[in-house]
């Protein structure tokens, strides 16, 4: 008797809830799940590329002397695609180390924000994306019914 009217109001709440194609709407469900994942995909790379660019743009700015701040670059005038390789290799996490930063300590604070912010950027829209998809109320997929036995 108990299950049973814990199942009529969980299927009373699910049917209440908002089935919509909001992309940033946290209490709306995505209809379409092979849709929701190439939008993520594309938003995950937008985010990576432009904290790519922006890095590279203050690598860039902030390495303006003769010698340069970062051990592996050539002393003289650099290319912004060095620094754009180097924002790359930080903000993908590879950092293959042949360029690293020499041992001024604002230089270090710059890599080690950058490390950072790009993983705090990569795990909130990651917990966006499983938050979006961890209530199922329409039960799109099928998951609720096949997988609750309440007799």
């Amino acid at each position: 008797m108990n299950n049973k009217k814990i199942l009529n109001s969980m299927k009373e709440r699910l049917k209440k809830q908002k089935i919509s194609e909001n992309y940033f709407d946290m209490r709306s469900f995505p209809k379409n799940y092979n849709l929701f994942i190439i939008k993520s995909l594309l938003v995950w790379v937008s985010i990576n590329i432009g904290l790519i660019f922006i890095f590279a743009i203050i690598y860039y700015n902030y390495d303006y002397g003769y010698k340069s701040k970062f051990e592996g670059l050539a002393d003289g005038k650099r290319n912004f695609y060095e620094y754009l390789y180097l924002a790359g290799m930080i903000g993908t996490l590879v950092g293959f180390g042949d360029i690293i930063a020499r041992r001024d300590p604002l230089t270090k604070f710059l890599v080690i924000s950058h490390v950072i912010t790009s993983l705090f950027c990569n795990y909130t829209f990651l917990s966006f994306k499983e938050l979006k998809l961890a209530d199922d109320p329409g039960d799109t997929h099928g998951y609720i019914h096949s997988n609750m036995n309440f007799n």
